[in-house]
C-alpha cells in the first residue's frame, strides 16, 4: 500500500500460488503488472537471485496468459509478455520463445529466432549454470548434459546457426 514494488512482488507470488491469501491470478497479474511498469532497478532480498522481479513479473503475466488464468487471455498476449521479459533478462522467457519458435507456435516457424532465444538464454547470459542447464535439457527433451550439448552443436553446424554451415562436423 505505500509502494514498496519489492513487496508488491512477494504479495504478487502470494496471490498466485494461494500463500495465506485466497488464490487469484487476476489480482496477482495486477500486482505483477505494476512490478514490471518500474524500469528503476529492484534487487530481491537475497542478493543471490540471479534475476530482478521486474522479468519474473513479467515472465509471470505471459505465463497467466498463456494458461488462460486471465480474462481475454491468448497466445499473442502471452507472447507480449515474454518478449518483455526476455529483453529484460529472463532465461525462462527467452527458453519459452526459444521452444515457441521451434514448433511454430503463436509465431512463425523459426529455427534460427530459436536457436537466437536458446543461445541468449543460455550461453550468453548464464555462462551454463546448472538452472539454464536444465531448462535447456527441458526444451530439447534430453537428460544428459553430453547428449543435450553434442545435439545444440550438432544442429548448429547442419543448419549453420551462428557457425559455417558443416555437414561433416554436424555428423561428428
Amino acid at each position: 500500500e505505500q509502494g514498496d514494488l519489492l513487496s508488491t512482488y512477494y504479495l504478487a507470488q502470494y496471490y498466485e500460488q494461494g500463500k495465506g491469501v485466497k488464490q487469484d491470478y487476476a489480482k496477482a497479474a495486477e500486482l505483477y503488472v505494476k512490478v514490471s511498469e518500474c524500469r528503476e532497478p529492484l534487487v530481491f532480498a537475497d542478493p543471490d537471485m540471479p534475476l530482478t522481479p521486474q522479468c519474473e513479473a513479467e515472465y509471470a503475466v505471459g505465463c497467466f496468459y498463456e494458461k488462460g488464468f486471465l480474462p481475454n487471455s491468448s497466445m499473442e498476449k502471452a507472447i507480449e509478455w515474454y518478449l518483455c521479459a526476455a529483453e529484460d533478462g529472463s532465461d525462462e522467457a527467452c527458453f519459452k520463445m526459444a521452444q515457441l519458435h521451434f514448433d511454430g507456435i503463436g509465431v512463425t516457424q523459426n529455427y534460427e529466432d530459436a536457436a537466437r532465444y536458446l543461445y541468449n538464454g543460455y550461453y550468453d547470459r548464464r555462462s551454463g549454470n546448472e538452472e539454464s542447464l536444465s531448462l535447456a535439457l527441458d526444451l530439447i527433451g534430453k537428460t544428459t548434459y553430453e547428449t543435450a550439448l553434442l545435439e545444440i552443436i550438432g544442429d548448429c553446424y547442419t543448419m549453420g546457426l551462428g557457425v559455417e554451415r558443416n555437414d561433416e562436423k554436424a555428423a561428428e
